[in-house]
């Protein structure tokens, strides 16, 4: 076995020799070679044997650490030892001399280079430095009487405001716009140059502009607040008010006013403690200053200099109707399922009914307080004993044991890879954006080893042909003269690639149809799901800055018929979309982003694929969709801006040349098969044809609810007057049941389903498979679920059957049950006694059509019908025919074309002022009451027809159109040889054999689920640098620990559900600060330990309140 060379050479401590030789005698004494080679993990598992070695090899080396002599020397472990052993294959083969070295870590974190975590260490402290200050920027920058309209945030335009002389009075521009744009950067190299750049905006307004001016009176203004917020938060380098021209003194501020904001125990904060004048002490009382938890235990970190920080509790999101999505506020009182799958606040738990979807019960919902306060993890060094967080040090808890953790300054400094991954060989073609630097610089300039870390490294994840195409055009974009080797920062790489199917839901198939055969959609829909990823070196380390999450439908579903034709057409939808604002250099943002969405639509076409949809729908406030805990300054988009981030996209790639037209989803899927549903020859009782079936689509999901909403609707409702003057079987059967049946006492306990858990029924579901009620019945009928009259009546069976399986013979009802059964047969003949003129039975119409557009006639009346299904025009319809389409050119249009082009013919909704408001005029709510001879008939768009769901779907569609893109990547003469230019240096590979799916990254809800387990945010560059070095530790180990959680008490894998202690920070201390009565003293707490279990060990644990149910999507292979 062959490994690097130490950094120290002969001359070496004996400390680090010390630590080779029990790293030697682990790794090699008493152990199997062939247990090795299985397991790369297994050194991690002895902790305690690695510590008990550890210290017979220092007691036995005291004495030569003492002296200079460098006299203790590695034993050289016989030749089969080291050749079987251990997998480490050779970085240097090149260096005899440390052929034998023993490995210390199979996983060499990159900070172990001196240069590296030198560096590494300035740019956290420097982030924690600037971290006030961002702060007050905002507040200047958004001040809304001194800084009105901006003036201060954007650069001043000479020309367009005539000032011939600013550039001779001002030598050295500066705006509020520029320094964000730099400090978000961590372009500054201290807070002086902050803060000088900041006075200098002021100054520049004052200097230009006369005393008397409204425009130097603001700056004078502003900055005497400047200096206000400058004293509260850095007070060592505020001026004195006076002298800046503030007329009030400084007004005392409260101590967590001027500590750090994202700390709470820093020297600053405990020594200005000292200048604030403390209240009178009451009698048993003591004052303690500073946090000192079980956590930090009252240190500061010997890398960024901070103390204990906080992290983002379990996300836990209202399912709720009236939140629609909403995050459940701190310290608010909630209740989620056992699966952990649902939750509601105290506000939507007092409106939901007994029965929840999916045979959940109201009651067997948990009672919990959203209290939860986390900290981040901290680790003390073996040899220097220095407190340091773990993400200061990419600590990975699943591989490196916490007991022998040795900080990076005490760290050997041998570069050791890992033998399963190539090493990344450093040239100057590898540049990284550095903190308090404008530009990139190269690698070798932060490092010292001449070879990166593959486990941390973006570039040694497989490339494919569609990556490739990726970076290249990204690259392109980012070439830019004031930032040179920019483009050279950032990798792109598709992390995952598997096949994924759903089940479409039965609403769906019921009541829609396929376009050639009139035939019912597929049950299961098959796609492929992609992960595309843009990674960025920033100080060395990759940083995860963008991710898309894409499907593909290649037309290969799953049909109930055999003989059901498979829809061909091949499409791609854009299903999740999200970033963080760490990206270098913010000015061209944007454009990389837009371009990474185009050339992947490039790439698209290129395979085949026709047409792109795309939902723009931001995210609720607080909750997130790829990364978790975005960046406090990074503003949810709105969906206003969203939609034209996606215009200005779009219109690039038109004029790429790869999408050649663009339409709303209302105008593509919905307006044209609606149309002849409408007209005059329609055929009556057909069904829409169904519009593409993509995974987490709206118009699936709206459809849903939807009919959910009509089917609690109609229960609710205890008697319904018909408005249809025809003959039509459903309604008619309808009638019955309702006037008949539900009216009649015997069908009391049939009306509606079975609350199992009201009635404490425990084995109801497990000996009910398929539950059933006459206002299930009643609801399906109205709706039009039903096809044939005989369906009806198996469900009224179902419902006899059911109650006479699980009541006995005796039991009321089990004989009401009977009695209801005689009951609606007699009614039933009854009903079709009068379609006959003869004396039939039902089976002569089990057949008929349940469909609400099916009519029929009675005996000796007029052949024809007794009712025109066709509807008039509606006022849509009107609009539609009053406004003409507009012409709007999308290769000249840009933007503005493509918004022209989704809102169609309703040009209404280009008006802000009227947008999503109902054009149709209020109707006058005293109007006259109808006689009782009178023909009064609801107008007949209102009338319920088989395409009722879709007409009311499409409507909502139409709603909300400017959001659903619809994009043609069919090819046409006119843009062929752009799109041939743009596409030139792409060839798509058949098959890319070296992309395989990832546990952590298939699915987008399993990446997020992973990163809120391991705690991997991306609130700040310090976060994002951790949590992307995790995950691409994992991405290349996808077996390593870490990925599915192990239950804290039995070690098992957990499955379906784990079960969270909820961690809260407790004081190290015995006493409160508040008075306690005499003879009673506080409860000694104990440190918070952090714990996972598995459904079975939290059965018998003594306090289960302390837990929530988490889902879990992992499972192990």
């Amino acid at each position: 076995m062959t490994v690097g060379t130490a950094s120290g050479g002969p001359s070496a401590t004996a400390d680090v020799r010390i630590t080779r030789r029990v790293s030697s005698i682990v790794s090699h004494g008493d152990a199997d070679p062939e247990d090795d080679s299985k397991n790369e993990y297994k050194h991690v598992a002895r902790p305690v044997q690695q510590q008990a070695l550890r210290r017979q090899v220092s007691n036995e080396a005291l004495s030569s650490c003492g002296s200079d002599d460098d006299s203790v020397t590695l034993k050289k472990p016989p030749s089969h030892n080291s050749a079987s052993s251990s997998p480490v294959h050779c970085c240097h083969p090149a260096n005899t001399e440390n052929e034998f070295l023993p490995r210390k870590r199979l996983f060499t974190n990159p900070l172990h280079d001196t240069k590296m975590f030198e560096h590494h260490k300035r740019a956290l402290q420097l982030e924690a430095e600037l971290q006030p200050l961002r702060l007050i920027l905002s507040r200047l920058m958004a001040h809304p009487i001194h800084n009105r309209k901006g003036l201060f945030n954007t650069p001043v335009d000479p020309v367009a405001l005539g000032l011939l002389d600013y550039h001779t009075i001002i030598t050295r521009p500066m705006d509020f716009g520029t320094i964000k744009a730099r400090l978000h950067a961590l372009a500054f190299s201290s807070r002086e140059q902050v803060v000088q750049d900041i006075r200098l905006v002021l100054q520049n307004a004052m200097t230009y502009n006369p005393p008397h001016h409204i425009v130097h009176a603001s700056a004078m203004k502003l900055m005497a607040f400047f200096e206000e917020q400058l004293s509260a938060f850095c007070p060592d380098m505020a001026l004195d008010p006076d002298a800046v021209g503030g007329a009030a003194s400084v007004a005392a501020v409260e101590p967590s006013v001027y500590s750090n904001q994202a700390t709470r125990c820093n020297r600053a904060s405990e020594e200005l403690l000292r200048d604030v004048p403390s209240k009178r002490k009451k009698r048993g009382t003591r004052v303690i200053t500073g946090h000192d938890c079980f956590s930090c235990q009252g240190r500061t970190c010997a890398v960024c200099q901070q103390g204990c920080l906080h992290l983002e509790p379990t996300l836990l999101i209202c399912n709720g109707f009236a939140c629609a999505g909403a995050r459940i506020r701190k310290a608010a009182t909630y209740y989620i399922a056992p699966d952990g799958n649902r939750q509601y606040c105290q506000k939507c738990y007092i409106g939901l009914p007994a029965v929840l979807p999916d045979n959940r019960y109201k009651a067997d919902l948990l009672k919990r307080k959203n209290d939860e306060e986390t900290v981040e993890r901290w680790l003390t060094c073996v040899k220097c004993q220095r407190g340091v967080h773990a993400v200061c040090v990419l600590h990975n808890e699943y591989v490196d044991a916490a007991d022998t953790f040795e900080c990076p300054e005490c760290a050997s400094m041998e570069v050791i890879h890992e033998p399963s991954i190539k090493c990344v060989e450093s040239s100057d073609t590898s540049y990284t954006f550095a903190s308090g630097e404008d530009l990139p610089v190269r690698m070798s300039d932060l490092m010292y080893s001449s070879m990166h870390n593959s486990s941390y490294n973006a570039d040694s994840l497989p490339e494919t042909s569609e990556s490739v195409f990726l970076q290249s055009k990204v690259r392109e974009r980012m070439i830019l003269p004031d930032y040179p080797n920019a483009e050279k920062t950032v990798t792109v790489r598709v992390i995952s690639d598997c096949a994924r199917a759903f089940n479409v839901p039965d609403v769906i198939r019921k009541h829609f149809c396929m376009p050639t055969t009139q035939g019912m959609p597929p049950q299961r829909v098959h796609y492929r799901s992609k992960a595309l990823v843009l990674f960025q070196k920033i100080d060395g380390l990759d940083v995860c800055i963008f991710c898309m999450y894409v499907q593909e439908y290649d037309g290969r579903d799953e049909y109930e018929e055999a003989s059901s034709p498979v829809d061909t057409k091949k499409r791609v939808y854009i299903a999740y979309i999200d970033s963080v604002e760490h990206f270098q250099p913010r000015s061209c943002r944007t454009k990389v982003y837009q371009e990474l969405l185009v050339s992947y639509l490039a790439s698209a076409r290129k395979r085949g694929y026709d047409t792109a949809h795309i939902w723009a729908c931001p995210p609720s406030r607080g909750n997130s969709f790829v990364f978790w805990n975005h960046p406090a300054s990074q503003r949810t988009p709105t969906r206003e801006r969203l939609v034209a981030w996606y215009h200005d996209a779009l219109s690039r790639a038109v004029e790429c040349g790869v999408v050649t037209d663009i339409q709303s989803l209302y105008e593509s899927e919905f307006q044209g098969r609606l149309e002849p549903l409408e007209s005059t020859d329609a055929v009556l009782g057909s069904k829409m044809e169904c519009p593409p079936l993509l995974d987490g689509d709206f118009w699936v999901e709206e459809a849903v609810r939807v009919h959910q909403l009509h089917s609690q609707r109609v229960l609710r409702i205890t008697k319904i007057d018909s408005c249809d003057k025809r003959l039509c079987p459903a309604t008619e059967v309808a009638n019955v049941l309702r006037d008949k049946i539900l009216a009649h006492p015997v069908s009391t306990f049939f009306r509606r389903p079975v609350n199992a858990a009201a009635l404490k029924l425990k084995d109801y579901h497990d000996i009910i498979s398929r539950p059933m009620d006459l206002g299930t019945v009643y609801s399906q009928l109205v709706l039009g679920e039903y096809i044939t009259l005989r369906d009806v009546v198996r469900d009224v069976e179902l419902v006899v059957s059911n109650a006479t399986t699980y009541n006995p013979s005796g039991n009321v009802v089990h004989a009401n049950a009977l009695e209801l059964h005689q009951l609606f047969f007699t009614e039933l003949e009854s009903l079709v006694s009068q379609w006959s003129a003869t004396t039939v039975t039902w089976e002569v119409f089990a057949s008929m059509s349940m469909n609400l557009d099916h009519t029929m006639t009675l005996p000796c009346t007029s052949t024809e019908p007794l009712f025109n299904a066709v509807a008039p025009d509606s006022h849509a319809e009107k609009t539609e025919k009053c406004l003409e389409k507009p012409q709007v050119h999308l290769l000249s249009g840009g933007a503005d074309a493509v918004q022209r082009r989704m809102v169609g013919n309703d040009v209404w909704l280009l008006d802000k002022r009227n947008q999503l408001k109902n054009p149709q005029p209020k109707s006058n709510p005293r109007r006259r009451k109808s006689e009782p001879n009178e023909i009064n008939d609801e107008p007949s768009a209102k009338r319920r027809r088989q395409s009722w769901l879709a007409e009311e779907v499409g409507a909502s569609v139409r709603l909300h159109r400017t959001c659903f893109f619809s994009c043609s990547l069919t090819p046409t003469i006119e843009q062929e040889t752009t799109y041939e230019q743009y596409t030139q240096i792409y060839t798509p590979s058949t098959i890319d054999h070296h992309v395989s799916s990832s546990t952590i990254a298939d699915m987008r809800h399993a990446l997020l689920e992973f990163s809120q387990f391991r705690n991997l945010e991306f609130d700040t560059l310090r976060h994002a640098k951790y949590s992307s070095a995790i995950l691409l530790f994992h991405l290349h180990h996808d077996r390593a620990p870490g990925t599915i959680p192990e239950c804290s008490s039995c070690s098992k894998p957990i499955v379906d559900v784990r079960w969270h202690r909820l961690s809260r920070v407790t004081e190290r201390r015995l006493f409160q600060a508040a008075r306690h009565p005499i003879g009673r003293r506080p409860k000694r707490t104990k440190p918070y330990e952090p714990e996972e279990l598995c459904e079975a060990c939290h059965t018998t644990c003594s306090d289960p309140d302390e837990f929530i149910p988490i889902p879990v999507s992992f499972h192990a292979a």
